[in-house]
């Protein structure tokens, strides 16, 4: 298949995730609190053997000396493992912030590398698959989770997902800033570019990458959490009109 986006690969990827996600949000649409709590959680499970086969292969029968900290599962993508695995475990009204912040940001996440894969095709077909599997599946999720919990009606709805995924980009750079200090001390020569905007690496983020060489990092950096934030504001803002057409479709 070809190395980069829209091969015959990457497009029978996509055909498979439309019709898994039409088929799922048929299926599943009218679920109760109680039933989206445990599919979030299976789709936690899902997202955990999907990196544990990732992290096995190319730490393990890929035969490394040691861990190759450059696969380490702290991307944005990958939080999905932690909160997806987390949220059962939270009150209703946490639980309630944690979808919307996955029904926007997920959905937004899943597209974006859809609809750019290249960072994902390798050479590796299992792994291409594994990662056009886990963002297929990011964008099912996020979109169970918009029609199950009713989610785009009000714009305070943003407000958890833009606090939170601030917080995962503040953590991310500070564990890209303290792996570097470990990293002379213990002699590691692995990079580590958490959230892929550390300030040690070249950036491979489409167009932020060029506002970084035009500018300097912490313009970058601003730059990354606006597009982010306006990304899932914009799956909010498709969300609000389909809902708003189909009511006056209604009344009609």
């Amino acid at each position: 298949y070809k190395r980069q986006g829209y091969g015959w690969f990457h497009l029978i990827i996509i055909v498979i995730n439309v019709c898994i996600t039409i088929v799922f949000i048929r299926r599943y649409k009218n679920h109760n609190e109680k039933q989206v709590k445990m599919t979030v959680f299976y789709f936690g499970l899902f997202f955990f053997f999907l990196e544990l086969y990732k992290q096995l292969f190319i730490n393990v029968f890929e035969d490394r000396s040691s861990y190759n900290w450059s696969t380490f599962p702290f991307q944005f993508c990958s939080t999905p493992i932690y909160i997806c695995l987390l949220t059962p475990v939270f009150k209703e009204k946490i639980r309630e912030y944690l979808y919307q912040f996955m029904g926007f940001y997920y959905t937004i996440a899943g597209l974006s590398v859809m609809v750019v894969p290249d960072s994902v095709i390798t050479s590796e077909v299992t792994i291409t698959m594994q990662s056009l599997l886990w963002h297929g599946a990011m964008i099912t999720l996020g979109v169970y989770l918009i029609i199950t919990r009713n989610l785009g009606c009000k714009i305070k709805e943003m407000i958890p997902g833009i606090l939170l995924f601030c917080s995962l980009t503040c953590l991310a750079i500070a564990m890209n800033y303290f792996f570097e200090q470990m990293k002379n001390q213990y002699n590691l020569s692995d990079s580590f570019n958490m959230f892929l905007i550390s300030p040690y690496y070249n950036s491979t983020v489409p167009v932020l990458s060029k506002i970084w060489d035009a500018t300097n990092w912490y313009v970058f950096v601003c730059c990354y959490i606006i597009s982010v934030n306006l990304g899932a504001l914009c799956i909010f803002g498709i969300t609000y009109y389909i809902k708003k057409l189909s009511l006056i479709h209604i009344s009609e």
